[in-house]
């Protein structure tokens, strides 16, 4: 009897700590895509090495496509108003645009782009204006697309 009890008192401990929905991660960043990445792992790399995971995938938001992304503690001080994400052979890879950027919100939404090739042409079309700032206010756009009925 006093397994089962403690067993109970562990999953209730478990749930307090975690939430009661297990896929609300409030230590995730939403990254906004034009369309549903397909990715066939949930890893984020940044030069081949995983720095966080992709821990939410919201299906909600077709076309539109919205990823909630947590970072690995010892790489936080790479979530910059200067980054973006892309996909590259199925996995999403961090990448930086414009100089070096100022400490980003949990808030504040981040672009995705559904190839490096994209990545590249915003790069070369925004090459005079400050491309961490368009890329937030289109992060921001597509989530509001997304969020409005």
């Amino acid at each position: 009897m006093k397994r089962i009890s403690c067993f109970f008192m562990v999953i209730l401990v478990l749930i307090a700590v975690t939430g009661c929905n297990p896929n609300t991660h409030s230590d995730a960043y939403d990254v906004m895509f034009e369309k549903q990445p397909q990715l066939i792992d949930d890893g984020v790399y940044l030069k081949g090495n995983r720095i966080g995971t992709v821990v939410s995938n919201n299906q909600d938001t077709v076309p539109i496509g919205k990823l909630g992304v947590s970072i690995d503690s010892s790489f936080q001080e790479l979530m910059r108003t200067n980054v973006v994400f892309y996909k590259s052979s199925g996995k999403l890879q961090l990448a930086t645009v414009g100089g070096y950027g100022e400490p980003l919100t949990k808030e504040t939404k981040i672009l995705g782009f559904g190839s490096k090739a994209s990545l590249a042409w915003f790069k070369t079309r925004y090459l005079l204006k400050n491309q961490a700032v368009v890329a937030a206010k289109r992060a921001a756009r597509l989530h509001q697309r997304a969020t409005t009925p």
